[in-house]
């Protein structure tokens, strides 16, 4: 175990890591050499629920602690540097600002983009 992590945090991290290793490795070098957005493993990250992490459980998320988001974005950047940019932006500033000072009919609007696959 790290130092500083719970077991339970050691876990997720063993977890997400199998995750972006079978699921984004694969594809990382297609996506730079392409220059596409990576809608894909967008797709992927919302299936596995990772999509919602720092949005509240009410509007679809998990709301985790800090920690535990940064750490699922190392992971992701292990595997595919352009899904990890993508997804530390999302789930950073503007689902912080929306969840924070957005109205409620804000809130229900993004809910559905934001953690639920397309």
């Amino acid at each position: 175990m790290a130092y500083g992590m719970t077991k339970e945090l050691e876990m997720f991290k063993r977890e997400i890591r199998r995750f972006c290793e079978n699921e984004l490795a694969p594809t990382a070098a297609k996506w730079d050499e392409e220059g596409e957005f990576p809608w894909e493993n967008v797709e992927k990250l919302k299936k596995m629920e990772l999509w919602g992490l720092t949005i509240p459980e009410a509007y679809g998320g998990s709301e985790v602690d800090m920690t535990t988001y940064i750490t699922a974005v190392i992971e992701v950047a292990r595997c595919c540097a352009n899904t990890a940019v993508t997804f530390f932006l999302h789930c950073g500033v503007p689902s912080k600002c929306i969840w924070k000072f957005g109205t409620e009919a804000q809130k229900q609007k993004s809910e559905s983009g934001f953690c639920q696959p397309s």
